[in-house]
Protein backbone atom coordinates (compact mmCIF):
# COMPACT_ATOMS: atom_id res chain seq x y z
CA UNK A 1 0.00 0.00 0.00
CA UNK A 2 1.19 3.58 -0.84
CA UNK A 3 0.19 6.62 0.64
CA UNK A 4 1.29 9.95 -1.38
CA UNK A 5 0.32 13.40 0.70
CA UNK A 6 0.59 16.17 -1.67
CA UNK A 7 0.63 19.87 -0.54
CA UNK A 8 -0.07 23.21 -2.62
CA UNK A 9 1.74 26.14 -1.28
CA UNK A 10 -1.10 28.54 0.20
CA UNK A 11 -2.31 31.37 -1.61
CA UNK A 12 -2.86 33.31 1.78
CA UNK A 13 0.50 32.38 4.09
CA UNK A 14 3.44 30.47 3.90
CA UNK A 15 2.43 26.40 4.34
CA UNK A 16 4.51 24.63 6.57
CA UNK A 17 4.76 20.90 8.09
CA UNK A 18 4.88 21.35 11.82
CA UNK A 19 5.54 17.92 12.21
CA UNK A 20 9.36 17.15 10.74
CA UNK A 21 9.94 13.48 12.15
CA UNK A 22 6.69 11.37 10.40
CA UNK A 23 8.76 7.91 9.01
CA UNK A 24 9.49 7.48 5.54
CA UNK A 25 7.74 3.48 6.35
CA UNK A 26 4.68 3.23 8.37
CA UNK A 27 4.50 -0.20 10.70
CA UNK A 28 0.66 0.34 11.40
CA UNK A 29 -1.40 -2.62 11.13
CA UNK A 30 -4.75 -1.99 9.25
CA UNK A 31 -7.77 -4.57 9.14
CA UNK A 32 -8.85 -5.01 5.50
CA UNK A 33 -11.37 -7.01 6.18
CA UNK A 34 -13.17 -3.55 6.90
CA UNK A 35 -12.22 -1.84 3.61
CA UNK A 36 -9.61 -2.96 1.16
CA UNK A 37 -8.32 -0.09 0.98
CA UNK A 38 -8.11 0.75 4.42
CA UNK A 39 -5.20 3.20 5.76
CA UNK A 40 -3.73 3.47 9.16
CA UNK A 41 -5.89 5.20 11.33
CA UNK A 42 -2.55 6.72 13.20
CA UNK A 43 -0.41 7.59 9.88
CA UNK A 44 -3.76 10.01 9.06
CA UNK A 45 -3.71 11.64 12.04
CA UNK A 46 -0.04 12.68 12.22
CA UNK A 47 -0.36 13.68 8.56
CA UNK A 48 -3.23 16.16 9.74
CA UNK A 49 -1.58 17.78 12.63
CA UNK A 50 1.55 18.60 10.13
CA UNK A 51 0.02 20.51 7.86
CA UNK A 52 -3.35 21.89 9.69
CA UNK A 53 -4.25 23.97 12.85
CA UNK A 54 -6.76 23.62 15.35
CA UNK A 55 -9.90 24.82 13.90
CA UNK A 56 -9.31 24.21 10.45
CA UNK A 57 -11.35 21.97 8.52
CA UNK A 58 -10.25 18.78 6.67
CA UNK A 59 -12.54 17.03 4.44
CA UNK A 60 -12.12 13.07 3.83
CA UNK A 61 -13.38 13.12 0.22
CA UNK A 62 -12.82 9.38 -0.04
CA UNK A 63 -14.55 8.36 3.36
CA UNK A 64 -15.15 4.68 2.78
CA UNK A 65 -13.67 3.90 6.31
CA UNK A 66 -14.31 7.04 7.60
CA UNK A 67 -10.99 7.12 8.60
CA UNK A 68 -10.33 10.95 8.66
CA UNK A 69 -13.16 11.26 11.24
CA UNK A 70 -11.83 9.03 13.62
Amino acid sequence: MNLVVLQKPSLCAKATWSDHRIPDKWWEKVDHRIHLHAKPVNLIARLIGAVTKPGDLVVGLAAGTFTVMH
